[in-house]
C-alpha cells in the first residue's frame, strides 16, 4: 500500500507485486509452465475475479500464464447426439448469446448471465468461475444438476471429472499440481426435460449470491421422471439436495 501521489490526499492505493507474465499458445506449453512452478503461478482467462485479488494483495503470484491465446480454450460446440462441449476460456457473453445453448440449456443461461455486470460478461468464463471455488459462484450449480464434467490436462496426461467433484470447498479444487481445466461438457438433453436457475442477492445484480438454487426436471407424460436440484452459497460447496 502507498499514499496516492497524484491526489496527495493520503488515501490509500493498492500496489501490486511484480510477476512475470507468461501467454502459452497451446494446452501442453501451459502445462508445462504451471508445473515449473506450480505453487507460485496462477492462470488467467478473462482476469475479472484474479486481477482484482492480485490489487488487494490476497494472491501474489510470481507468475501469471494467460491462456487466452489456446485456441482448443475458445471451442464451442453442439449437437443433439454428443451435447454442448465447450473451452474453460469461452466468455460468458458468448455462451449466453449462442443460439443452441439459448434453446436447449435455458437453466445455464438463467446463471451465465448472472456473472457481473455487461462489461464482466465479455471477458469472465467459466473455467475461472468453476476454478475459483467460490461458494457463491453462480455457474456450479447449474451445472451439477445438468449432469456436466470437465476435461482437465496436467503433466500425467487428461481425466475426466464430473463438476459436482471439482470444487471441494472455498477455494479449492480437486486440481493436482500442474493441472488446468480445458473443457466442459453437458449431456444432450432429452424430450420433456428443462431446467433454470434462480438467486438472491441483498442488492441487484452486481453483488454475489447469498443463495441459489439449480433445478433440473425430467417429465414423461405429466409425471416427473426425474429431479436435480444443487443449492448456491449455503454450504462450503455447491450443495447437492
Amino acid at each position: 500500500m502507498r499514499i496516492d501521489p497524484a491526489t496527495d490526499s493520503g488515501c490509500y492505493v493498492p500496489v501490486m507485486r511484480p510477476f512475470r507474465y507468461h501467454a502459452p499458445e497451446t494446452i501442453a506449453d501451459a502445462v508445462a509452465l504451471l508445473a515449473a512452478a506450480p505453487g507460485a503461478s496462477s492462470l488467467m482467462a478473462g482476469g475479472t475475479d484474479l486481477l482484482v485479488q492480485m490489487r488487494r494483495g490476497a494472491r501474489t503470484p510470481d507468475h501469471v500464464i494467460d491462456i487466452k491465446r489456446i485456441r482448443k480454450l475458445h471451442t464451442l460446440v453442439f449437437s443433439e447426439d454428443n451435447g454442448l462441449t465447450f473451452g474453460a476460456a469461452v466468455p460468458c457473453a458468448r455462451l449466453c448469446e449462442a443460439p443452441e445453448v439459448v434453446a436447449h440449456y435455458p437453466g445455464l443461461v438463467d446463471a451465465f448471465s448472472l456473472i457481473g455486470g455487461v462489461a464482466t460478461q465479455g471477458r469472465a468464463t467459466i473455467g475461472g468461475n468453476v476454478g475459483n471455488a467460490a461458494p457463491s459462484a453462480d455457474s456450479v450449480s447449474p451445472l451439477i444438476v445438468h449432469g456436466a464434467t470437465c476435461t482437465i490436462a496436467g503433466p500425467s496426461g487428461s481425466r475426466t471429472v464430473p463438476v459436482d467433484r471439482l470444487c471441494l470447498g472455498p477455494g479449492k479444487t480437486a486440481l493436482e499440481p500442474g493441472e488446468i481445466i480445458t473443457t466442459f461438457h453437458v449431456p444432450p438433453p432429452s424430450p420433456g426435460a428443462a431446467g433454470a436457475y434462480l438467486r438472491f442477492t441483498p442488492r441487484g445484480e452486481m453483488d454475489i449470491a447469498v443463495a441459489g438454487a439449480a433445478a433440473w426436471l425430467q417429465i414423461d407424460d405429466g409425471v416427473i421422471a426425474g429431479i436435480q436440484v444443487a443449492l448456491t452459497a449455503v454450504a462450503p460447496r455447491p450443495l447437492p439436495v
